[in-house]
């Protein structure tokens, strides 16, 4: 979802683009035969040189996919494997995507605790980094669409900064140009800010009319999680009852002089996005 962008960028810019992947059909599938593929997995450190050698920047973009047994091996020990291994291979620049309400006060939540600990992966590498604590994105809203419904996990009434994939792609490539942006956390944010709600019935309203806002109560949906035992649907209630209760924190954006303003609102997104699924979808 948000690899995509920045992968397409990054090359559109002269960037050389080497893809780490366990799953390299699915890979192609999005990016056909015009980049490089290495199969290696994050969890296997040993399956990591091969991929990382020769390698000047790493950028890391990882997601357990709110599984609470996966955020360790995969966003904690997956992000120590690949920081460890571009030191011990001489990569010169390394970089990640965050979350923007990363904070050691609200460590008590798997999701957040697993950035922290990448974040600090990336510091104590020794390698000049760069990290990116990012806003939600606009990308995020086809999610919540099931079949002729667009379902959202309780109330959602905090206005958020929306961002656009593409806007952050922008950023991501202007900071691997600059020596100055090592050694810093960008504060990311969009320009347009709403509730999840708002969002959601704007992107229904131009892209899937036939779908109907529904709001599910938080309680039923952890009681309907309890019983499936599902973890990836456990995780994504913890996750959305977080921002259920918590604000969007007060963070100045501090991307703006050095790495561009991210100016694209939900309408233009929005048609953009509606042109592409008429694209796949004719």
């Amino acid at each position: 979802m948000l690899g995509r962008p920045v992968v397409r960028r990054l090359y559109n810019d002269g960037f050389k683009i080497r893809l780490m992947t366990h799953n390299p059909d699915r890979v192609k599938q999005f990016f056909g035969d015009e980049f490089e593929y290495v199969v290696a997995d994050v969890t296997d450190k040993d399956t990591l040189g091969q991929a990382i050698e020769g390698c000047d920047t790493v950028y890391i973009n990882l997601n357990a996919r709110m599984n609470f047994e996966k955020y360790k091996s995969i966003e904690i020990c997956g992000t120590e494997n690949i920081a460890q291994t571009a030191a011990e291979m001489g990569v010169k620049r390394i970089a990640m995507i965050s979350g923007l309400n990363v904070n050691d006060l609200d460590s008590k939540y798997k999701f957040i605790d697993a950035k922290i600990k990448a974040e600090r992966a990336l510091v104590k590498s020794g390698i000049p980094y760069t990290i990116f604590r990012c806003c939600w994105f606009y990308e995020s809203l086809p999610l919540f669409i099931r079949g002729k419904k667009a379902i959202l996990l309780g109330n959602q009434l905090h206005p958020i900064s929306w961002l656009a994939a593409s806007d952050y792609a922008g950023m991501v490539s202007k900071a691997f140009e600059l020596d100055s942006t090592t050694g810093k956390i960008y504060i990311i944010k969009g320009k347009e800010k709403m509730s999840i709600g708002d969002a959601l019935a704007i992107f229904c309203d131009m892209v899937v009319p036939e779908a109907k806002l529904s709001y599910l109560p938080l309680w039923l949906a952890s009681i309907s999680a309890f019983l499936s035992r599902n973890k990836q649907t456990t995780g994504l209630i913890q996750f959305m009852k977080y921002f259920d209760t918590h604000p969007e924190p007060e963070i100045r954006n501090n991307d703006d002089e050095v790495l561009g303003v991210a100016n694209t609102n939900l309408e233009e997104w929005s048609k953009e996005y509606k042109k592409r699924l008429q694209l796949f979808f004719p």
